[in-house]
C-alpha cells in the first residue's frame, strides 16, 4: 500500500485509478445493525422523520443539511474531491 493514498487505507484494498464507481449495498442486507445506528434512527424519527426537499420548513431544511453533511463526509472518507459525484440512492 502506498503512503498517503487515502482510497487504499480507508478501504484496505488497492483501487486502481482508472475506477470511477464504487457500489456499496451494505445496509441493505446487514443485520443486526449496530446500537448506534438504532437510537439515531430513533431519534431522528421521532424529532424529524421528514423528506428533505419536500417543502421549506425549518425540519425540512434541517433535514437536507444532514443529508449534504453526510455526503461531504463520505466523500472525504472515500477519498473524493466532489460530494455531488456521491450517489445516494434508495432502491426498492
Amino acid at each position: 500500500m502506498e503512503a498517503g493514498n487515502d482510497r487504499d487505507v480507508f478501504l484496505h484494498l488497492p483501487i486502481p485509478p482508472e475506477v470511477e464507481t464504487i457500489y456499496l449495498d451494505n445496509g441493505a442486507t446487514s443485520f443486526p445493525k449496530p446500537e448506534e445506528v438504532y437510537a439515531f434512527m430513533d431519534h431522528f424519527y421521532r424529532r424529524a422523520g421528514v423528506n428533505p426537499g419536500r417543502s421549506g420548513f425549518d425540519l425540512c431544511l434541517d433535514a437536507g443539511h444532514m443529508i449534504e453533511e453526510t455526503r461531504e463526509l463520505l466523500t472525504a472518507f472515500f477519498g473524493g474531491t466532489d460530494p455531488n459525484r456521491l450517489v445516494c440512492r434508495v432502491s426498492g
